[in-house]
Order: structure tokens, then sequence, then C-alpha cells
């Protein structure tokens, strides 16, 4: 299994969660179904699935994507080798 690690400097360290809470929509606080109270997933365990989220996604879309160009160029070959040019 692979490890990859990140250092972020403290100087930077809650710009970068900031940003990521917000680019993927976390809230400080949530809706129990009764009164909001404060999320219990922190904003760094927010951010590290997050990054785990995308890795995941970028790989299964770069799969699909391969399979559907492996898939159209199979379907393609095979519909121009049926075709027959008469004399």
């Amino acid at each position: 299994m692979a490890t990859i690690s990140f250092t972020i400097p403290d100087a930077i360290v809650n710009r970068v969660l900031d940003g990521i809470a917000y680019y993927h929509g976390y809230q400080d606080t949530i809706f129990d179904g009764t009164k909001l109270i404060p999320n219990p997933e922190t904003k760094l365990a927010f951010a590290r699935r997050m990054i785990k989220k995308s890795w995941l996604d970028w790989a299964t879309n770069y799969e699909a994507n391969v399979a559907a160009k492996t898939t159209f160029t199979a379907t393609v070959a095979d519909g121009i080798s049926k075709i027959t040019i008469n004399d």
C-alpha cells in the first residue's frame, strides 16, 4: 500500500482547511432534527475525507473514460468491418 503525506506549514494550514471546507460545502453546525449542533466531524477530518474521495473519483473517472474509448473503438472497428463496397 502506498502512503502519501503532505506537510502544510502552520502559517497556512487554516487557510488550506478553510478552502477545502468551503469548496466541498462543510458546515460548522448541522441540524440534528430539532436544533443546530456543532458538526461532529472536524474540519480536518472532513478535508481528509474529501481528498480521499477526490482521488477515488479521479481514478474511477479515468477508468470509465478508458473503458468508454475502448468500447467506442471496438464498436467503430466492428461497424467498419461490416461495410461492403461492390465494384
